[in-house]
């Protein structure tokens, strides 16, 4: 009777870990706080694009990214007006597109790393800027 009863109890545990485990989908979900922007040290860069990393990467610290359950997200820059939209992830949640609101413009990221508290994705197009995000809250 005590190993059927620590059998069931073993497989509720299992099936409880199972079913618990998050997605990229569901941990992107909520507020992130860029506290790193810095150039792919992979990539060479002329000096003039060094100059507009240089903008780049300053405008990025402090921004916060927002994603919902919904598939919308938005960026909140110090003193800029925000930046809204849809996002998705692509090519097994191993990209991250964001569809701008205004201007039919869009950004993909890849994505490094993605856990409950860090997320540091790489801008795919123009500067080669990767962004350290640490999780502020989640919904």
């Amino acid at each position: 009777m005590k190993k059927i009863v620590h059998g069931i109890i073993v497989l509720v545990v299992l099936i409880s870990c199972i079913s618990c485990k998050k997605t990229r989908k569901d941990i992107i979900i909520g507020e992130w706080r860029v506290v790193k922007s810095y150039f792919d040290p992979a990539v060479k860069l002329s000096n003039e694009d060094t100059v507009d990393i240089a903008k780049a990467i300053s405008f990025n610290v402090n921004s916060v990214y927002e994603f919902t359950d919904k598939g919308t997200f938005m960026i909140r820059r110090p003193k800029t007006e925000a930046i809204k939209g849809k996002y998705e992830l692509k090519n097994e949640d191993n990209y991250l597109l964001l569809n701008h609101s205004e201007g039919n413009t869009y950004s993909r990221y890849l994505i490094l790393e993605l856990d409950e508290n860090n997320f540091k994705i790489r801008l795919e197009q123009g500067m080669p800027v990767i962004l350290e995000l640490k999780s502020i809250r989640k919904d």
